[in-house]
């Protein structure tokens, strides 16, 4: 997406890379994850 307002938070588990996309700040601060 090409947004100003979207996020992508990358990490590495188990070996394998994962993602988290996130239409806007509200989204991102709604997940509660520590990543």
């Amino acid at each position: 997406m090409n947004s100003p307002t979207h996020h992508v938070v990358t990490w590495v588990e188990d070996d394998a890379v994962q993602a988290r996309h996130f239409c806007d700040d509200d989204c991102r601060d709604a997940w509660d994850d520590e990543r």
